[in-house]
């Protein structure tokens, strides 16, 4: 018998499952009556990432630094500025930057996206079954009987119960209503989830239920994640590589290992060092920060981050860093990687 580890390993060798190529999605900002543009708001600035089958990225960063708009570019949510997105489905990969929505219809089933809010993302006035087999009946490929069988299995397979499919959405608590997303997710088969904060509107005990259940499907329907997220303390136990972003830029990229011991941003590293630690009797070392995220309508020129980092130096005022590679699989967008000093979560002393 081949165990997921080694099947993980199988899959990864196949190639990417998603490739992101240098995506940028732009909003024009428009003033008076005439809505005549006055500025330009870069969500989503160059953007590349290859995530493989089997793989959960962890994308995290601060609110507003474009998590959400790259999920939903990817989702073909929104029109790319420029980029491209291509996907393997099937054995052959598609560019799906440039398709209508009519084109993207029969293959959207390959890939599914769940919501940070369980509440307004299921419509009240439809029932359980409704939500979940309403992708099948969009894509048109099942009878009625298809549809009743795959929803009792999805919805099994989330820790629901068959009799619970004629209610309404206001019947459940939060994690229910997350259950529920997330069978809807799982109905069309798909080989990629984007989850968009999926559990940070849930108390912190339902979180570990919903994450460990994320994990138990990807080893039972072979399933990839894009995992989107603001907290680093819950990407970390179900990522297998991290994307750090900020001002629509990714700053850091690698094994979840090496970013958490061995971050090479200092953005990565002011995040970490505020995770909580379970203990009271350990002091933390703070890497602290000045003032707060700027606004991607107003980039600051050369490095992003310079106005808020401790380690600035005058060429981070001026020219912009490259991403370039400080490590096996591991990168940074820093003209320093690799020479500061910098305070990982497995370093922390009690000093």
């Amino acid at each position: 018998m081949v165990d997921n580890g080694q099947m993980k390993t199988e899959q990864n060798d196949a190639g990417p499952l998603l490739t992101v190529q240098s995506v940028s999605k732009f909003f024009p900002i428009t003033k008076g009556l005439l809505r005549r543009r006055k500025g330009i708001l870069k969500a989503v600035d160059g953007v590349s990432l290859e995530i493989k089958p089997g793989e959960t990225l962890g994308l995290v960063g601060e609110s507003g630094c474009g998590k959400t708009t790259l999920g939903r570019c990817i989702m073909r949510g929104y029109d790319l500025t420029s980029g491209r997105i291509v996907m393997r489905i099937g054995d052959r990969s598609v560019d799906i930057s440039e398709m209508s929505q009519n084109e993207l219809r029969p293959l959207r089933q390959a890939f599914q996206m769940i919501f940070q809010d369980p509440y307004s993302s299921l419509n009240p006035r439809m029932t359980v079954f409704d939500i979940v087999s309403e992708p099948l009946k969009l894509i048109g490929e099942a009878s009625e009987q298809e549809r009743e069988d795959t929803v009792k299995r999805v919805l099994e397979a989330v820790g629901l119960e068959i009799k619970h499919m004629k209610r309404y959405p206001h019947a459940f608590s939060g994690g229910q209503r997350q259950r529920i997303g997330l069978a809807r997710a799982l109905s069309t088969n798909p080989k990629l989830i984007i989850c968009d904060e999926p559990v940070s509107a849930l108390d912190v005990s339902v979180r570990a239920q919903i994450l460990n259940l994320l994990e138990d499907l990807q080893d039972e329907y072979n399933l990839t994640y894009l995992f989107v997220a603001h907290d680093l303390s819950v990407v970390e136990h179900i990522s297998d590589r991290i994307a750090v972003m900020y001002l629509g830029k990714i700053v850091e990229l690698g094994k979840t290992d090496d970013v958490y011991g061995n971050p090479r941003h200092p953005y990565t590293a002011a995040l970490l060092s505020a995770i909580p630690y379970p203990d009271p009797t350990v002091r933390l070392k703070r890497m602290k920060v000045s003032g707060e995220i700027d606004s991607v309508a107003d980039v600051p020129t050369g490095c992003p981050f310079h106005p808020r980092c401790p380690h600035s130096r005058t060429i981070c005022e001026t020219d912009a860093p490259e991403f370039r590679m400080t490590g096996t699989g591991h990168f940074a967008r820093c003209h320093f990687a690799g020479e500061l000093d910098l305070e990982g979560v497995a370093m922390r002393s009690d000093e």
